[in-house]
């Protein structure tokens, strides 16, 4: 083994003697280089098309690819400003095109950018058609200054009806408080208020049993039931609030999210994967119970809310297979709403993650645009979409 090393050092001493030999073995190592570096892509890339493909068909059902879907965007990016830079020093400009396609892959389909639009919230619908300005924001933990109100967002964008969560008891206030003033109908149940310009004729909570619960067991209540009543149609909103999944994911933060990937079964952690995805089923089984109740209106229905769902996620997957995105339909940008204002480098101190939506029945509404809250100092920022009855 020494023999052959000395072999090799005398070799590569002999070719430095020439300058041809030195120029042979510097070609030599940029295309060693250059096919470690595309190796390196080829790897990101692969890496890349696994966790996102885990995160849209697995979500939710794994933990580990659960709290994937929570990670701010910049994290996947992250290898690829090493590789971008290497490959810039390289030449290597076909690794460089090919990081430009995948990243932009990335932003355009998991993430959900849309292109900027032209917006005119003033805009009137279609003769004889009933529009609809639909706002919804999760007050509970708004961090609100002076000056910073919601108020200067529903101003600008005009809302008919606007969805609240974790505001248990606020409706009277609301009515009361002439900042309102133009929503001259408020009615509250459990956490959720709704606000509007046309009549509130019926509201209720909507206790859900999943199916094949034949126990009866307990289940969070995570919506309720408004009719309005607009333009001479019945409108039914549904208001959600989604049960948040903030201390399992601080607990996985530990390490406790690997049981998703090697808690297989026969193997010692199998058991504790099994009781770690107990609460994300549950949740599952929740949304698609209140999907089920939802696709039963038989009026132009709405889902609007906080959902705790991520859009590059398995629950949104589910949800979106039956109602229609406005953001995916005529949003732009990322549309980010939570957290509102952070101190995480990762995400440059903005929100990263798109949880509170809006949902419609596509062959009942028409989505012309979507917009989340530019900024305010909250922790959830408004969305607000505008729909036409089909």
């Amino acid at each position: 083994m020494h023999q052959k090393l000395d072999e090799i050092a005398r070799g590569v001493g002999a070719r430095m003697q020439s300058s041809e030999g030195r120029k042979e073995l510097c070609l030599g190592c940029r295309r060693l280089l250059l096919r470690l570096n595309f190796l390196a892509f080829f790897m990101y890339a692969g890496a890349i098309f696994v966790a996102f493909a885990g995160m849209r068909y697995l979500g939710e059902q794994n933990m580990f690819f659960a709290f994937c879907i929570y990670w701010p965007p910049l994290v996947w990016f992250l290898p690829a400003v090493g590789l971008a830079f290497t490959s810039v020093c390289l030449l290597d400009w076909r690794t460089f095109v090919g990081l430009v396609v995948v990243s932009g892959t990335v932003i355009l389909l998991p993430l959900g950018w849309r292109p900027p639009r032209t917006t005119n919230v003033n805009t009137p619908p279609p003769a004889g058609k009933l529009a609809l300005t639909i706002l919804t924001n999760n007050r509970g933990q708004d961090k609100g200054e002076k000056g910073e109100s919601i108020r200067t967002f529903m101003n600008t964008m005009k809302p008919d009806i606007m969805a609240f969560q974790e505001s248990a008891g606020m409706a009277p206030r609301y009515k009361a408080d002439p900042g309102y003033a133009d929503f001259p109908h408020a009615a509250g149940v459990g956490e959720f208020v709704l606000l509007s310009k046309h009549p509130i004729i019926a509201m209720e909570l909507v206790p859900l049993r999943p199916e094949g619960d034949v126990a009866g067991g307990s289940w969070p209540v995570v919506a309720a039931r408004f009719v309005v009543e607009a333009g001479g149609r019945r409108v039914v909103i549904y208001n959600v609030h989604a049960p948040t999944p903030r201390d399992t994911l601080r607990y996985y933060m530990r390490g406790a999210f690997l049981y998703g990937i090697f808690g297989l079964p026969g193997t010692p952690w199998a058991a504790r994967k099994q009781e770690g995805e107990k609460g994300w089923h549950q949740r599952i089984s929740l949304m698609e119970a209140l999907l089920e109740r939802a696709r039963q209106e038989k009026e132009p229905t709405v889902l609007t809310g906080d959902f705790n769902m991520p859009e590059c996620g398995y629950l949104h997957s589910v949800v979106s297979s039956v109602f229609a995105d406005s953001h995916s339909e005529a949003g732009e940008g990322f549309g980010f709403t939570f957290p509102g204002t952070t101190r995480n480098p990762l995400s440059f101190g903005g929100p990263w993650m798109r949880i509170d939506h809006i949902f419609f029945a596509p062959d009942e509404w028409r989505c012309i645009w979507s917009l989340a809250e530019p900024q305010r100092k909250s922790q959830h920022r408004a969305v607000v979409a505008r729909l036409i009855l089909r």
